[in-house]
């Protein structure tokens, strides 16, 4: 989603990497049905103790039911819904 002001896109994302694959019925099911996405996600793990990097794989919460999100103004305090170029709610 951007921000029609600052020009940025922002994703609603729960901590994942960008590259994870979410699709549109992901985000239906999870709005709709209460439901959360778990993803597979591979990161890496440094042991310092034995000075080791390892490949770590988990599961993540994807997506979960509040993710609703406010546009926060220039002064960090006053917060609106994103809305369309016609004023609609998105």
């Amino acid at each position: 989603m951007e921000d029609k002001d600052s020009g940025q896109v922002k994703k609603a994302l729960k901590g994942i990497h960008s590259g994870t694959m979410i699709e549109y019925d992901d985000f239906v099911e999870v709005l709709y049905n209460n439901s959360t996405v778990m993803r597979d996600q591979t990161r890496l793990k440094r042991n310092l103790k034995k000075f080791t990097v390892q490949l770590q794989n988990e599961k993540k919460k994807a997506l979960n039911s509040v993710y609703f999100k406010l546009k926060v103004s220039d002064d960090f305090i006053t917060c609106s819904p994103h809305t369309d170029e016609h004023g609609n709610y998105l």
